[in-house]
């Protein structure tokens, strides 16, 4: 690509191209000619030879197998080479697995190049050496990873294979063309095997013979054997199945070891069975309650063996049938000794034998009486009397109703009807029991109850209707009814009026057809009248639309309820209530004030009310007023006298209740004064203006030569205007800030400035006076124009005029910029007559430079 730049505005190249790249694409000669923007044309020309291309190849990529370098060779007709590595040799040796590339370049300056990549393989198959080892363990032979490859000469491909039978085992490996080889004898031994045979169990003292094992001890492939373990004997510990005789006192789990030796290398192998040795079992049992009873008892036989047992087997002696359970019970029915035997067997088989023996006594009698016996009601007391045998020592009474007695002749009352069988359990000397058993039939009572209508809590002189009934349902043959004020009946459902208030006991007894009566005893309350009355607010009369309140009094506070009607239609409900009356016409109302108390009595109340139609005005002197100022506020309707004339002001202060009222407002605002008469309102605004504020400003110090500007305050005002008692003058006299300008020579003197502020309306004006202290002014005079020479000091005192000045506190001098350099000598620039160096700075001659003096009065 042939570029002759890109600063002209026209190109034109051999063929007549117009573009500014030319692409090369064969040898030539190529020239070009430029035009720039000022119309300057210009030219080259360039020769291009053209190479043919060439390439360099340094074979396919290649796997090298077993061998510890290739060379790589790009040839030797290049001038110059260049490898990954950075040499420079026309051929590269190559150790290790890597990708390697080499650049060329011709005698042309042409360039080429390529790359291989160069793997090494160097592994070998190593099966290890011949070796022998034991069944169980097989041997894992492996040809190492990094082949591709795999063929064992049992046919399998993977890298490792198991050797499980003896015999000689090849493999051959591969990985792309390169290949490797190994062979090993491997020996498979048998070892040793060890079995004890199954756990057992036998009896204490027995001796155990392993030939009689449910498994049999079988060890095999053995050089010898070796039993071994327990507290006990063995009859030959060489054997496969010897006897073991425990000790007398070895019990539970005994293990017991077989060892089986192998030869070498494989292990010898040890195994282990339980033998337990179970105790023999000890018979026992319990009698409860105890050895001796008495004829159709149970008694209880518990078992107390020792040991697991899992079988029993009870004889009572008197050749009932056996029990087979671990703890039984069992009655005689004659009297007379008897021998209990019990025969255990434990879970090893293992048994024992106890015998014990059972004295049995007959039985008293018993019998017994009682009174009444006929027509028996509840409640109603009976006698019993024991008729039992003399032997009785005890008497255990069950009346069948949940209670008893002990007592040889009781009295009891039943409190149910129905029938009753009472049973007498009597005892003898020797605990024997026996029973009599008779049928009681227990009349019902009558159940007397009663309801109270409206209720059992009712106003006084309110008739009460009392309804008897019998809840048992019995036949009543009398009602006979006690209303606890003296008064009675002997109807079923009478009717009664207490005039007093007190509480009451109403009681109704009942007869039956059986001779049997009950009393039901209720209670009433009777309640006294409520008492209330009533005010009516506010004062004695009322407006036509103003909203009256009537607040009850609870007197006797007990009223829950009131109910109101105000005469014009309307009605309320609750203790304090409000209404409005609206019919125009000016009348006098009756309000009725109903209420109720908690139980329900009522009682009325009634008061009168007078309601007026009034109208109202009023008018405010003065109006707009101004802050602070007193503003009176005059009814102008007919006077109403019996309530309060509201005045609501608008600015949230105390209302005010007169005819005629004044206020006082502290702020500036526009409000609404509100009059409120009764239900009637007059609204009428009221403007407050503001107070006029006046301030001319501090006092203040200024010179004579100086304009002072005030720094004056005001507001709420309509126009201004300034006076003073100086020499000088006032730039505007009705402006807030105006500026004050000395008379010449006017110093050392105070000038009093006043401020005077006309008011909103008819507000006060107001005045303001600052005192200005005006003194002497200061003076400076830099001194004469001078000349100085370069890069010496100038002393301001050798001026034609020197410097001066007075009035001053401090003095400061300035240079305009100063292209030499230079500077004040010192600190002179703050005295009045300075020393200036000139600096040396090259410049060019004559400079000016201006000096300025600042004083500070």
């Amino acid at each position: 690509m042939l570029d002759p730049g890109n600063t002209y505005s026209s190109y034109l190249w051999q063929d007549n191209s117009p573009n500014q790249l030319y692409l090369v694409t064969q040898s030539g000669t190529y020239w070009v000619a430029v035009t720039n923007s000022d119309g300057c044309s210009t030219s080259d020309t360039i020769v291009v030879n053209q190479t043919p291309p060439f390439s360099i190849d340094l074979g396919n990529d290649s796997i090298y197998c077993h061998i510890p370098s290739v060379t790589l060779d790009a040839g030797n007709t290049y001038s110059s080479y260049l490898w990954q590595d950075g040499s420079t040799n026309s051929n590269l040796t190559v150790f290790n697995n890597s990708t390697n590339w080499v650049h060329v370049t011709d005698v042309n300056g042409c360039t080429g190049g390529d790359t291989i990549v160069v793997s090494f393989f160097r592994d070998t198959v190593d099966l290890g050496n011949d070796t022998t080892v034991c069944s169980g363990n097989p041997l894992t032979l492996d040809a190492g990873s990094g082949f591709i490859n795999y063929l064992w000469n049992t046919g399998q491909t993977t890298q490792t294979i198991a050797a499980s039978t003896t015999g000689e085992y090849s493999v051959e490996a591969s990985f792309a063309h390169c290949m490797s080889y190994d062979t090993a004898d491997v020996t498979i031994q048998q070892s040793a095997f060890s079995y004890a045979g199954s756990n057992e169990s036998i009896c204490q003292f027995q001796t155990f013979d392993f030939s009689n094992c449910n498994i049999l001890p079988s060890p095999n492939n053995y050089d010898s054997l070796l039993w071994f373990g327990g507290l006990g004997s063995f009859n030959d510990t060489r054997i496969p199945r010897p006897e073991y005789t425990p000790l007398n006192t070895e019990l539970g789990d005994v293990v017991l070891s077989l060892i089986a030796y192998s030869s070498p290398p494989c292990p010898n192998d040890t195994s282990s069975m339980v033998l337990t040795v179970s105790v023999l079992p000890d018979a026992g049992f319990d009698i409860l309650p105890q050895s001796t009873t008495c004829v159709g008892s149970q008694l209880s036989f518990v078992d107390t063996s020792s040991t697991t047992i899992v079988s029993w087997l009870w004889d009572f002696g008197d050749g009932s049938p056996v029990g087979t359970a671990q703890n039984v019970t069992h009655a005689y029915s004659a009297s007379g000794s008897y021998t209990v035997t019990l025969i255990i067997v434990n879970s090893n088989s293992c048994s024992d034998t106890i015998s014990s023996v059972v004295l049995v006594n007959g039985l008293p009698t018993a019998n017994y009486t009682y009174s009444p016996n006929s027509s028996i009601c509840v409640d109603e007391v009976i006698s019993f009397v024991d008729n039992s045998s003399s032997s009785v020592v005890s008497w255990e009474w069950n009346f069948d109703d949940g209670n008893t007695s002990m007592s040889q002749n009781p009295i009891h009352a039943f409190v149910a009807n129905g029938n009753y069988n009472v049973q007498l359990v009597v005892r003898d000397n020797n605990t024997c029991e026996n029973s009599a058993t008779s049928s009681i039939q227990i009349h019902p009572l009558p159940e007397p109850d009663f309801t109270i209508h409206p209720n059992d809590t009712v106003c006084a002189e309110l008739p009460i209707t009392f309804n008897g009934f019998d809840i048992a349902g019995t036949s009543i043959t009398e009602w006979n009814w006690d209303f606890g004020d003296g008064n009675t009946s002997t109807l079923q459902n009478p009717e009664h009026t207490y005039n007093i208030p007190d509480d009451y006991t109403i009681s109704l007894n009942l007869l039956n057809n059986n001779s049997c009566t009950e009393t039901q005893f209720k209670q009433v309350h009777i309640q006294t009248l409520p008492e209330s009355n009533f005010t009516i607010s506010p004062n004695d009369t009322s407006c036509m639309g103003e909203l009256i309140y009537f607040d009850a009094t609870n007197i006797t506070n007990d009223i829950e309820l009131w109910n109101w009607e105000f005469g014009d239609g309307n009605t309320g409900v609750g203790q304090n209530v409000s209404h409005t009356f609206s019919d125009p016409n000016s009348q006098t109302y009756n309000i009725l004030s109903i209420y109720q108390n908690s139980n329900g009595c009522i009682d009325t109340t009634i008061n009168t009310r007078v309601v007026e139609n009034v109208t109202i005005d009023f008018d405010i002197t003065e109006n707009p007023s101004c802050e602070d100022y007193t503003v009176l506020f005059t009814g102008t309707s007919g006077m109403v006298t019996f309530t309060d004339w509201n005045w609501d002001f608008g600015d949230g202060s105390v209302p005010g209740l007169g005819h005629n009222e004044s206020h006082i407002y502290t702020q500036p605002e526009t409000v609404d004064v509100i009059l409120n008469v009764c239900s009637e309102q007059e609204i009428k605004q009221l403007v407050i203006n503001p107070t006029c504020i006046a301030d001319a400003g501090p006092d203040d110090v200024s010179c004579e030569d100086v304009p002072y500007t005030l720094a004056a305050f005001a507001d709420n005002y309509t126009n201004l205007s300034w006076t003073h008692t100086g020499l000088g003058t006032l730039t505007d006299e009705t402006t807030l800030t105006p500026i004050y300008t000395p008379a010449l020579g006017e110093n050392n003197v105070v000038v009093d400035i006043t401020l005077v502020a006309t008011g909103i309306g008819s507000c006060s004006p107001q005045q303001s006076t600052m005192h200005l202290q005006i003194n002497e002014g200061s003076y400076a005079n830099a001194g004469s124009d001078e000349f100085a020479c370069a890069e010496l000091p100038f002393d301001f005192a050798n001026s034609t005029t020197p410097p001066f000045q007075y009035n001053s506190v401090a003095t400061l001098w300035t240079v305009s910029s100063d292209p030499t350099g230079g500077s004040f000598e010192g600190t002179t620039n703050t005295d009045t007559v300075p020393v200036y160096n000139i600096g040396s700075n090259p410049v060019t001659y004559p400079v000016t430079l201006t000096f300025t003096m600042n004083v500070v009065t």
